[in-house]
């Protein structure tokens, strides 16, 4: 009997200690967070974080010259005449000397022919180029009766370079001869060279809906025919026009925005943009001169922000 007292006494201490230091636990931690200055310290925080700047970068709005251009490719050619060769004398050609991609001079002798006729023989005489040139093509052969008119081969002249581009048909309202461009190659692509139109095609290829344009330019030893290049027009042009990065142009509600610094405060505007060219917009309405426009800054209607060179 008296371990069996002794026993249940114990626990009944061990009880009253356990719940004497639950007690005590709960005290402290409803002291902890329950007590006014502790209510304040939390709130304090959030009140500085919902009036902190946001860092944002502006420029202002300034209108100018806005250029839109169309960049495509070009081939550099020869503006040569075509001649066809023939003979002053009729007769049976003997002989022709000349050959497909051949260079021949003026006063060059290109072959030879028998004038003699039925009871009259003369002797072989010979043919003479015309012009200076590059044999494009062999139209006669050995033993063949010509005449005056017969062709015998065609030369290319040696003409100026100029560059011939296609251009898509909804771009002939806006080339024009005279208009400016400039084009690089692929072996020197940091050498820009300038071009001026100096013909546009009187009609338009139905095949593919483009029509040809001719361009001139100062020679350059490094050009050379048949090369191709990248040709860079200015198919545009807006005068005062207001642009901004297409960065800066938001969305909010199905509409365009952006948002304009006023006394450090960000402020929307609904905005209507037009083209755009090269990571820049034009703001065809709804911004106005020198107004101040937020371009880097995550910011919304009423933000705080800092204006960051």
């Amino acid at each position: 009997m008296d371990k069996e007292k002794k026993s249940k006494l114990f626990d009944i201490i061990t009880t009253i200690i356990l719940l004497i230091i639950i007690i005590v636990l709960v005290a402290i931690i409803a002291q902890k967070y329950l007590s006014p200055s502790n209510q304040a310290n939390e709130r304090a925080p959030q009140r500085t974080t919902a009036t902190e700047a946001i860092n944002v970068e502006v420029l202002t709005a300034t209108p100018s010259l806005f250029e839109q251009t169309t960049t495509i490719g070009a081939e550099v050619v020869d503006d040569g005449k075509t001649i066809n060769l023939t003979s002053s004398l009729s007769g049976t050609l003997t002989e022709l000397i000349i050959e497909k991609d051949m260079q021949v001079k003026e006063g060059d002798i290109i072959g030879y022919v028998d004038p003699s006729v039925p009871g009259a023989e003369y002797k072989e005489q010979p043919i003479y180029s015309k012009v200076s040139g590059l044999v494009t093509e062999v139209a006669s052969y050995k033993g063949q009766e010509i005449t005056t008119n017969t062709t015998l081969g065609s030369v290319k002249t040696k003409g100026k370079l100029t560059l011939e581009a296609q251009m898509p048909e909804k771009y002939l309202s806006s080339i024009t001869v005279g208009m400016k461009g400039s084009f690089i190659t692929s072996a020197w692509p940091d050498d820009k060279i300038e071009a001026v139109v100096s013909a546009i095609s009187n009609s338009v290829n139905s095949s593919n809906r483009t029509f040809t344009m001719t361009l001139s330019f100062n020679s350059d030893e490094k050009i050379k025919e048949g090369m191709f290049v990248a040709l860079t027009l200015v198919t545009n042009k807006i005068e005062n026009a207001i642009t901004i990065p297409t960065t800066a142009l938001k969305s909010y509600l199905s509409e365009e925005v952006v948002y304009v610094a006023v006394d450090n405060v960000a402020e929307r505007k609904v905005v209507s943009s037009g083209v755009q060219e090269k990571g820049n917009v034009v703001i065809a309405s709804g911004l106005e001169e020198n107004e101040i426009v937020i371009i880097k800054g995550n910011v919304t209607q009423g933000s705080l922000i800092n204006i960051v060179e």
